[in-house]
């Protein structure tokens, strides 16, 4: 009789053999040579677009509001006690934010205080709002007292971060506590001291200072220039009120002088470091109920905004023009998005007029000296949620029609997706002949290859040359390897997504892993040829991690997925090539393209795993002749899992060197989680 025992060891010894002979053969199969051919067959009809890689800002989400050179939090006064931005969306993961790993300085809320002697309890700052005197922009006001009879008390805020050599333009909305008066110019003019200070030292020697003398009654702006400072670093800004005096004030704004158009100069930089060719705005659903007249002209006469659909108070610093103003200063195309859901099309097209027409009534005073033109408009966001998929067909008629009567060289763009989808046939049917672009926002790369199909079946019935594009791009996977979802987990972008229920979406968006993912993505959008125009990816800056820019206080720096579609960009692939590749592992992808004027041959290659592998590229079908040497530029990381932060050294890698073929033949090296591009010329 067989001891059951023994049999139980032996069936265990047995799995633990299969299961490490498992790994080696695995193994083997990964770091064993791959190969691929290249054919000379192009298999696309028209190149690559050269508008690809685009961006996204949507208002009132995600923080940005970094974009502007603007020094101060909550300027306005307008956020209640114990507000944040994030409103729910974010899920914190670490013992405090600041651990979060796509956390940097630009995501702090430092909020104003009143800074007093320690035997002062009486002198008081006061968030008033609401009632009489009406505020003179939006529905809150700050107002300072002091009772002291010895003492100042300074309004301040914290967290202040001070470039070396930059002045300050210091400015506000200013009155001396009268608030209403026959007379403008107050009999008692109140002297402030407006200082830089270093920070956490509300005792110490000013590192900047300026008087300020308020002598109007009701409110005023008042503007004063801070000297430079000698020194980089942070300081806090104080108002200081002498004693016995009273003053109330609003819009306050502390801007560096060497801001371009509102906007802080390093961004400006940063876009031209990561460019992206269209740039949506003002959102995302943000858009649906947008008022852009409430975004033009002074800024103090601007509205608030509290009831936007992310339900943060905005007070519109960051309108139509100064949107398109940045876009010109970065180079990029301007792509607005237009309310259909809670508009209607004359004011569609009314916006039209003003960006793209001179001569309009609203552009006086708004800052437009001549137009802007806009060439992109998208209609609405997520339409689904208020109209079917036919009704906004025709809705889509009805805006493009009364749009392209005002110009008739803008693009407009019909959404299909999600609910949609299915119905892009019928949507074509009724506003093809309307419209210049359709949107799979958020469509798998299966879906959108059948957009394409579906396309070039109406544009060859109908004569036209509409394209594809996707407004709001994430990558599909934001992991590499893809972890096993979690049961029942499906709300929320910055839910727990894999086994690991400590991670999240937007922990994963800030790292290599999502990097090499999107360019899993983007290699498949240049596949497809010059009719797919572009991807906006979600977000240019500070979307809670998921950005390819942060814009931090201390700098401003590419994240890893800013890096690596750079990378991308930089290859100028445009004409991809059939391959042979059955020897491709799923941790391997490959893409072979000729540039522009087919003059250089590009191979870009992801490695997708934590094996060294080596490829051999047999060109030797093509009929160009190819130069034996190439050039061999590799970025890369040594964990998928890191990610740029605002301190420390940069954990994405590069290295470049030379390799020789022969007979057409390359042996290309791979690094772990890497991308590489070959740059082969013709000679």
């Amino acid at each position: 009789m067989n001891n059951p025992n023994q049999n139980q060891t032996g069936r265990l010894f047995v799995n633990v053999v299969f299961f490490f002979a498992a790994i080696i053969f695995a193994a083997a199969a990964e770091s064993s040579e791959i190969k691929i051919k290249v054919r000379p067959e192009i298999t696309v009809a028209k190149p690559v677009s050269p508008l690809l890689l685009g961006g996204f800002i949507e208002l009132a989400f995600g923080r940005t509001e970094n974009l502007l050179a603007e020094k101060l939090y909550d300027r306005g006064f307008e956020l209640p006690e114990n507000f944040t931005f994030n409103r729910g969306w974010c899920t914190f993961t670490k013992a405090k934010p600041e651990l979060e790993d796509w956390w940097h300085s630009g995501y702090e809320e430092h909020r104003w205080h009143l800074l007093r002697s320690t035997d002062d309890q009486s002198s008081v700052l006061k968030r008033l709002g609401d009632t009489w005197p009406a505020p003179p922009s939006g529905k809150f006001y700050a107002e300072v007292k002091n009772t002291s009879k010895t003492d100042p008390v300074s309004l301040m805020q914290d967290g202040i971060w001070i470039e070396a050599g930059v002045a300050h333009v210091f400015s506000g909305l200013f009155c001396d506590g009268t608030y209403f008066s026959a007379e403008p110019v107050s009999a008692k003019p109140v002297d402030l001291e407006i200082a830089l200070l270093p920070d956490g030292q509300p005792e110490g020697q000013p590192l900047s200072s300026v008087r300020l003398q308020v002598d109007a009654t009701t409110f005023r702006r008042f503007s004063v220039m801070l000297p430079a400072v000698a020194k980089s670093g942070r300081a806090m800004l104080v108002i200081r009120v002498p004693p016995g005096r009273k003053i109330a004030c609003d819009n306050l704004s502390l801007l560096p002088a060497d801001n371009i158009d509102g906007v802080r100069r390093e961004v400006v930089e940063a876009f031209h470091a990561v460019p992206q060719a269209v740039i949506r705005f003002p959102g995302g659903c943000f858009a649906s109920s947008y008022h852009w007249q409430d975004g033009i002209g002074d800024l103090d006469a601007r509205p608030v905004d509290y009831h936007n659909w992310w339900d943060n108070p905005l007070i519109n610093d960051f309108g139509t023009v100064e949107f398109l103003k940045f876009c010109r200063h970065v180079g990029s195309e301007p792509m607005l998005c237009v309310p259909v859901m809670f508009g209607d099309e004359v004011n569609a097209a009314d916006w039209v007029a003003f960006c793209n027409k001179p001569g309009h009534r609203l552009q006086p005073g708004s800052g437009l000296a001549k137009p802007l033109p806009v060439k992109f408009w998208e209609l609405d966001n997520e339409t689904y949620r208020r109209m079917d998929a036919i009704t906004y067909a025709h809705r889509c008629v009805t805006f493009s029609t009364a749009m392209k009567r005002v110009d008739p060289g803008i693009q407009t763009i019909m959404n299909c997706y999600w609910v949609y989808h299915k119905k892009l046939k019928e949507m074509l049917e009724i506003a093809g002949p309307s419209i210049n672009l359709v949107n799979d926002r958020g469509g798998t790369i299966a879906e959108l290859r059948s957009d394409l199909e579906e396309l070039k079946r109406y544009n060859a019935a109908h004569h036209s040359q509409i394209g594809l594009c996707h407004s709001e791009y994430r990558a599909n996977s934001y992991d590499l390897p893809v972890g096993k979802a979690v049961a029942g987990d499906n709300e929320g972008l910055n839910q727990p997504k894999a086994e690991d229920t400590k991670d999240t979406i937007l922990a994963k968006a800030s790292r290599w892993s999502y990097g090499l993912s999107v360019l899993c993505d983007f290699l498949d959008y240049q596949s497809f040829g010059g009719d797919f125009r572009f991807a906006n990816f979600t977000e240019s800056t500070d979307g809670w991690g998921e950005n390819l820019i942060n814009i931090a206080k201390t700098r401003v720096y590419p994240s890893a997925a800013g890096e690596a579609l750079v990378f991308l960009r930089r290859q100028q692939m445009a004409w991809p090539l059939a391959l042979d590749n059955t020897s491709l592992p799923k941790t391997c992808r490959v893409q072979a393209a000729w540039d522009k004027d087919k003059k250089n041959l590009i191979i870009f290659i992801l490695y997708l795993s934590g094996n060294q592998q080596t490829m051999e590229l047999d060109l030797s079908s093509l009929p160009a002749k190819l130069a034996p040497t190439a050039k061999l530029e590799t970025v890369f990381a040594d964990s998928p899992r890191v990610f740029v932060s605002e301190t420390g050294p940069d954990p994405i890698l590069r290295d470049s060197s030379v390799v020789r073929g022969e007979h057409g033949i390359y042996k290309i090296p791979g690094k772990p989680w890497s991308a590489i591009a070959l740059h082969i010329p013709i000679q």
